[in-house]
């Protein structure tokens, strides 16, 4: 088991490297929103109950680096200002910025 953050994240590294990983732009995703408000989770087809979850199509707004959890997503700021981070690369589940994936992934062979 992990002790620091530093070795947490040498073992996701490690874990990712085992992973096909593609550049992509960041793009809002579904989400179900409960009714009450606390809750939103990522939609990606399962069942649910709709008397306690709405389905919104653009409902997920960001997601975060697994390594230095800096923001992505395509929200722009009201001055006009570039989002914090509006692509990475992605395994289909997980996103890393790509400052992060060129430190720590690429180019690395599985060890």
């Amino acid at each position: 088991m992990a002790t620091s953050w530093e070795q947490e994240r040498d073992e996701l590294v490690a874990a990712f490297r085992k992973d096909a990983w593609t550049l992509e732009k960041w793009t809002r995703q579904p989400a179900l929103v409960a009714r009450d408000g606390r809750t939103i989770a990522f939609y990606h087809g399962q069942q649910y109950d709709p008397e306690k979850y709405d389905l919104v199509p653009d409902g997920w707004g960001h997601d975060h680096c697994e390594l230095c959890f800096k923001t992505i997503t395509d929200f722009t700021r009201d001055d006009g200002r570039a989002p914090v981070v509006d692509e990475g690369y992605t395994n289909g589940d997980s996103w890393i910025c790509c400052a992060c994936y060129h430190k720590y992934l690429e180019g690395r062979l599985e060890s």
